[in-house]
C-alpha cells in the first residue's frame, strides 16, 4: 500500500457523479483494514487532511477531494520519489512542498468475511467496497473470494443462494459501495415499504483519526457509549442530542441523525464519513418474497399520475404490500428517449405512445402467490376507474422484465448525468441541480405545484422523477450555461426553504456532501450546525477527515 501522487493518470478520482472536481497531492488505495490504520498514521504524520472515498457514485460531492488551508510543509531536496511523482511508501518520511491532502479510496475492500444467522435473515460481514451488484453476486451464486469464509459461513451462503435472499433498500446506483451506503445512509426505491439502510445495517468497524479501530454493535446507546473510553462527555451529548435538531416528520438523510435514546451505530450511519472511517461491516440481507410484479403505467395526463401515487400510498392490501412507488414527470421520459434514440441505451425499455402524464412505477411484494395475482387483477379494475387505457400499463413477467423496468427507472438519472456531460463538452463550467427535498403527507401537492410553477416561469430545462411514495422528487435542473446555473441555484434554494418551513427536510437520502451544506443550516439553525461540528470534535480532534463535507 503506497501514497500514489495525483497525475494525469489518475486524476479521475479528485471527482466524483456530482461532477464536481478537487484537488489532492496524494491518494492511497486501501485493500485491508490494515492499510486503512497505517494511511491514516501517515497522513497525520504528514499534516495531510484526509479524503474518504468509495464507489465515487454520490451526487453532493462528498468524495471530492479539497486540500486543507491551514497545514503546509517543505520537502526535503532528496525526496526524489514526491518531486518526480512516484509512489511514496507509506512509511516514509518528510512533508511536502505545499498545503497538501490525501485521498483514501476503499474501493479494492471487496472482502466477505463471513455469513451469519440472524433474527431478520442473514447479517454479511464484509469490507466496505464491496459494491451492490456484487452483493447480488453473492446471493445469486455468483464467483467471489471465499477464502475468508469459516464453514459455518460456506452452509449459511448455501442456504441463501438456495432459498434466494436480497438487500432490501434496494438502492438505484449499482454500482454504489456498501461502505458509502452506510455512510450516507442510502436508500432507494423500495425503501418506501423496507426504509434506508441504516435499518439493514447490525455492526460497524471503525477506524478512528487516532487510527484506532472500534467496533459498535446495534445496541441502547448508553450501553455502546459505555465502552468507549473517556466518553463521559459523549454520553451527555448523545443523551441530549436530539433535542438541538428539529426533526422532519419526513424521510430524512441531513445531517447527523439525531433520535431520543438512539444508537451510537446511528450516529455513525449517515455522518458522511467525517466522525471516522468505515472498515468494515455487517449488513442484513432478507428472503426474497414468492411473488415480486413490477408496474409501469403510463396515465392520461399529470393529476391522474398523482392520485394514483396517492393511490398506492395511502392503502394497504392485506398480506401484499406496495414496495415501491416510483414517479417520472414528461420531461423525464422525453429526454430518456432522446438517448435511446440515439443508440446510447441499448435495452429495450417499455414505453407508452401517451406519456402526457409522465409514468409511474409500483413494485408489489407478497409471499402468497395467489393473493399477488388476485391484487393485480383488483389494480387493474382501479386504473379503468382512473382512466388508464389498457395499452398504457406494462406489468412485470418473470425476472427479466422486472429487470427492464429497474433497468428504465436506473437510467433516466443517468440521462441528466449524460446531458450535463454534453453541455460540459462545450465548455460551460455547470453541474446539473438536483433537489432531494422531502415534505409530509400533507404538504407534498403544494411543494409539487411550486416545482412545476417556478419551472414553467423560468423556463429552464428540467426532469423531474423519484420517490413519490415517500413524497420525495428529485427535480433535476440541467442549466445550458452559468447564467441558467445561477438562476437554477435561487430556485433549488427557494424550494430548500420552502420545504423547511412545511417541517420538511433539505436531503432525504443523499446526503449533505460539499455541494448541499448551505441548505443544512436552514433546517437545524447555527446551534444544530456548531452541535454537529462539536460533535465531530469528540472523534476527530483534529479536524483530518472529510473536512467541508456537511458542515
Amino acid at each position: 500500500m503506497k501514497f500514489e501522487k495525483i497525475n494525469q493518470f489518475n486524476r479521475n478520482y479528485l471527482s466524483d457523479e456530482s461532477r464536481l472536481e478537487g484537488d489532492a497531492d496524494f491518494i492511497v488505495f486501501c485493500e485491508n483494514i490494515s492499510d486503512i490504520k497505517d494511511a491514516v498514521k501517515e497522513a497525520a504524520s504528514r499534516g495531510f487532511g484526509i479524503t474518504l472515498q468509495g464507489a465515487r457514485t454520490g451526487i453532493t460531492g462528498g468524495a471530492v477531494p479539497v486540500k486543507d488551508p491551514g497545514a503546509a510543509g517543505d520537502v526535503p531536496a532528496d525526496d526524489a520519489a514526491l518531486q518526480d511523482g512516484g509512489a511514496v511508501p507509506v512509511t516514509g518520511a518528510g512533508g511536502l512542498s505545499k498545503v497538501g491532502g490525501a485521498v483514501l479510496n476503499l474501493s479494492k475492500m471487496k472482502q466477505v468475511y463471513s455469513i451469519r444467522e440472524d433474527e431478520k435473515g442473514y447479517r454479511i460481514k464484509s469490507g466496505p467496497g464491496l459494491s451492490l451488484s456484487e452483493i447480488e453476486g453473492v446471493l445469486k451464486g455468483g464467483a467471489f473470494d471465499i477464502s475468508f469464509l469459516d464453514d459455518e459461513s460456506k452452509q449459511n451462503l448455501d442456504i441463501i443462494k438456495r432459498d434466494r435472499y436480497f438487500f432490501p433498500p434496494d438502492p438505484t446506483e449499482k454500482s454504489a459501495s456498501i461502505g458509502g451506503i452506510a455512510a450516507n445512509c442510502a436508500s432507494g426505491s423500495r425503501s418506501f415499504y423496507y426504509g434506508s439502510a441504516r435499518n439493514f445495517i447490525s455492526s460497524l468497524d471503525i477506524v478512528l483519526a487516532d487510527s484506532t479501530l472500534f467496533h459498535i454493535k446495534r445496541g441502547r446507546h448508553s450501553e455502546a457509549a459505555a465502552s468507549w473510553p473517556g466518553t463521559e462527555d459523549l454520553k451527555k451529548q448523545l443523551k441530549e442530542h436530539h433535542s438541538t435538531f428539529n426533526i422532519p416528520d419526513c424521510k430524512n438523510a441531513a445531517g447527523l441523525y439525531a433520535e431520543k435514546d438512539m444508537d451510537l451505530i446511528d450516529l455513525f450511519i449517515g455522518s458522511e464519513g467525517i466522525l471516522g472511517i468505515i472498515a468494515s461491516l455487517e449488513f442484513i440481507v432478507i428472503k426474497e418474497p414468492l411473488f415480486i410484479s413490477g408496474l409501469l403505467i403510463f396515465p392520461p395526463d399529470i393529476s391522474t399520475n398523482l392520485n394514483l401515487a396517492e393511490y398506492f400510498r395511502d392503502n394497504s392490501f392485506n398480506s401484499c404490500i406496495t414496495a415501491a412507488v416510483e414517479y417520472f414527470d414528461r420531461n423525464a421520459l422525453t429526454l430518456l428517449r432522446s438517448f435511446i434514440d440515439k443508440g446510447l441505451f441499448k435495452t429495450l425499455f417499455p414505453f407508452s405512445a401517451n406519456s402526457t402524464g409522465g409514468a409511474l412505477y409500483v413494485e408489489i411484494h407478497s409471499d402468497n402467490t395467489d393473493e399477488g395475482l388476485t391484487l393485480l387483477e383488483t389494480i387493474a379494475l382501479k386504473l379503468k376507474e382512473f382512466a388508464v387505457e389498457d395499452n398504457c400499463v406494462y406489468v412485470s413477467d418473470g425476472e427479466a422484465d422486472l429487470q427492464r423496468m429497474k433497468d428504465f427507472r436506473h437510467s433516466v438519472p443517468e440521462s441528466v448525468n449524460m446531458s450535463i456531460d454534453i453541455i460540459r463538452k462545450k465548455g460551460e463550467d455547470v453541474t446539473k441541480l438536483g433537489t432531494d427535498l422531502a415534505v409530509p403527507d400533507k404538504s407534498f401537492r403544494e411543494l409539487f405545484d411550486i416545482y412545476y410553477r417556478d419551472l414553467e416561469k423560468s423556463g429552464l430545462k428540467s426532469a423531474v422523477f423519484g420517490h413519490i411514495g415517500d413524497n420525495h422528487l428529485h427535480v433535476n435542473i440541467i442549466p445550458e450555461n452559468l447564467g441558467e446555473y445561477d438562476t437554477g441555484k435561487l430556485l433549488v434554494r427557494k424550494w430548500a426553504e420552502a420545504a423547511v418551513s412545511m417541517g420538511g427536510t433539505v436531503s432525504a437520502e443523499h446526503g449533505t456532501g460539499r455541494l448541499k451544506k448551505e441548505y443544512l443550516e436552514l433546517m437545524y439553525g447555527k446551534e444544530g450546525i456548531e452541535k454537529i461540528a462539536y460533535i465531530k470534535s469528540l472523534f476527530d480532534p483534529g479536524l483530518v477527515l472529510n473536512i467541508g463535507v456537511m458542515i
